[in-house]
């Protein structure tokens, strides 16, 4: 009836006969999206339902965990092993639930940027180059089925969570976690934060913004839309966990939401080091913030090193520290000591005919760019420097 429908036969019943006649059973053919035309025939059609559609060329390819589903395709696509526009109708129109039983418990699927997000589970495959979209999607969801093991099972059952549940707990702990040390203490402050929703409706992670701005609205055309996908996914916004998961976890992100740290944390934070801060109580979190910042401040001096060169090539913003000491030129540049009195447009004028110039660091440094001490010593380009 399909077949008829698309114009790609015209009598339906005669076909239906020819199939019993060759034999083609109806139990075997593949669950996916299929591009054949009238000039194929009928019986080549037939096959090519029952058969992935591939080369003799493989690749094999490794997915990172967190990785999302659009830099899955993007990489897929990448490597030809089948185009991205096959894959998101795939995802988009076929069912895969009659096959897992993950995706059938699923709620709200049509409310989801990526239904399959999560689910790809991040590993090493190899493909067929020009591979049917389904073929690879499987690859994907068996993976996951095998990952997913019965203690995980019994262990989502005594936190009364459901898998999606799970995988979307594990989804914001692999994007908020430095590591598998990290990873059972933030589902320790995230799965406290659910316990507790009256005192702390929102688990308010930067990793669900992310996810938006990065993917949701780069892909999403209508601003209605991006907004309905927002309410849905910022987890400052909606109460408790997403409507979906942000990436596809690894293992290590999935053991810690399932087995979390017991602590008594509700917040937690780092720095530029990937240091992990844990806090109980607003006192605390304040405290940390205050210990963050001059945790990034010793940062940021250390990379400095005292003296910065600021190249102006094309207008680039690139800063390279360099030893701190005396000034010097390099290349040709300019050099400005700290404190003298050059006019802001010879300096910038002397900058942009060598194309670089040097000045010691830290100097204060009003938004504008220009130096306090000097009254016009940088170009716009130059980013305020604490004093």
């Amino acid at each position: 009836k399909i077949l008829q429908d698309n114009d790609l036969i015209h009598h339906r019943h005669f076909c239906w006969v020819v199939s019993k006649v060759i034999k083609f059973k109806d139990d075997n053919y593949l669950t996916g999206v299929y591009y054949v035309t009238a000039s194929m025939g009928f019986e080549k059609m037939l096959l090519t339902f029952k058969q992935p559609t591939t080369t003799g060329e493989t690749v094999t390819l490794t997915f990172p965990e967190g990785f999302t589903v659009d830099q899955i395709v993007e990489k897929l696509e990448k490597y030809k092993v089948c185009s991205a526009a096959a894959l998101y109708q795939t995802m988009q129109e076929v069912d895969f639930s009659s096959e897992f039983s993950f995706i059938s418990e699923m709620d709200n699927k049509e409310a989801r940027y990526r239904m399959l997000e999560g689910y790809l589970y991040p590993d090493t495959y190899e493909f067929y180059v020009g591979e049917s979209p389904s073929s690879v999607l499987r690859k994907f969801l068996n993976n996951f089925n095998k990952k997913w093991t019965e203690e995980y099972a019994a262990q989502a059952k005594k936190l009364n969570m459901s898998v999606d549940d799970v995988i979307t707990l594990a989804s914001i702990i692999q994007k908020e976690a430095f590591g598998a040390d990290q990873s059972p203490l933030v589902s320790s402050v995230l799965h406290n934060r659910l316990n507790k929703s009256g005192l702390y409706p929102s688990l308010q992670c930067d990793s669900t913004t992310e996810y938006i701005n990065e993917y949701i609205q780069k892909n999403t055309k209508s601003a209605v839309e991006v907004a309905r996908f927002t309410d849905r996914y910022s987890s400052y916004k909606c109460a408790g966990l997403p409507v979906g998961s942000i990436c596809n976890p690894g293992n290590d992100a999935i053991k810690a939401a399932l087995f979390p740290e017991k602590t008594d944390y509700y917040f937690f934070a780092h720095d530029t080091n990937k240091k992990l801060y844990l806090a109980r109580n607003d006192n605390e979190r304040r405290s940390n913030n205050l210990a963050i910042l001059n945790a990034n401040a010793e940062a940021e001096k250390k990379k400095t090193n005292g003296l910065e060169r600021i190249c102006l090539h094309d207008d680039a913003k690139t800063r390279i520290a360099l030893p701190c000491g005396r000034p010097r030129t390099v290349g040709g540049g300019a050099v400005f000591r700290r404190g003298c009195r050059v006019s802001r447009r010879r300096s910038i004028r002397y900058a942009r005919r060598t194309a670089e110039f040097h000045v010691r660091s830290p100097l204060p440094c009003r938004k504008t760019g220009t130096c306090a001490r000097c009254k016009g010593l940088f170009d716009l380009q130059y980013p305020a420097a604490q004093p």
